[in-house]
């Protein structure tokens, strides 16, 4: 914990960002959010950039999900992608779901 919390403290004033591949409700996410805020200074929140809660794991279409992966990374980044977006608006979310 003390190695992760000085680790943070390097960016401070930049956001925490969690990213994974996994809708919402899977993957560590639920997990590890109060194992990072607990790190985190008063006040700040980890931030979730990733899909939004689904049933499955997959879309079934390999194109649909390059567009997918562009727009995980893209949200984690802070970058805007016009290609990436139509998915994104789906099926991405980047908040702190509860």
């Amino acid at each position: 914990a003390d190695e992760a919390r000085t680790e943070i403290a390097k960016f401070a004033g930049k956001p925490v960002v969690w990213l994974q591949e996994e809708p919402a409700n899977m993957g560590a996410w639920t997990f590890v959010r109060p194992h990072i805020e607990a790190l985190l200074p008063d006040g700040q929140r980890v931030e979730y950039a990733g899909r939004s809660a689904a049933a499955s794991p997959a879309t079934g279409s390999a194109a649909r999900h390059v567009k997918e992966q562009t727009a995980l990374l893209n949200a984690a980044l802070g970058v805007k992608s016009p290609d990436a977006e139509e998915a994104a608006e789906d099926t991405m979310t980047h908040s702190a779901p509860v």
